[in-house]
């Protein structure tokens, strides 16, 4: 795969992957697939995020204000 191509993949994937679904299963079934992807996406991004913040500041991480 061209330098280009691969750069374009990597940075159009988050909405390409959804559309997609969306294309390739009808729209009922392909938006289930789609919010399943996006909600995976979440976890995956947010659940690192906080056991860092944890593991750096403690329980003092969680308190606002």
């Amino acid at each position: 795969m061209p330098g280009a191509a691969s750069l374009a993949v990597f940075f159009t994937w988050p909405v390409a992957v959804p559309a997609y679904l969306v294309w390739s299963r009808g729209w009922k079934r392909g938006l289930l697939a789609a919010m399943a992807f996006v909600g995976s996406l979440a976890v995956l991004y947010l659940v690192p995020f906080f056991v860092a913040g944890y593991a750096v500041w403690g329980a003092a991480f969680f308190k606002t204000g």
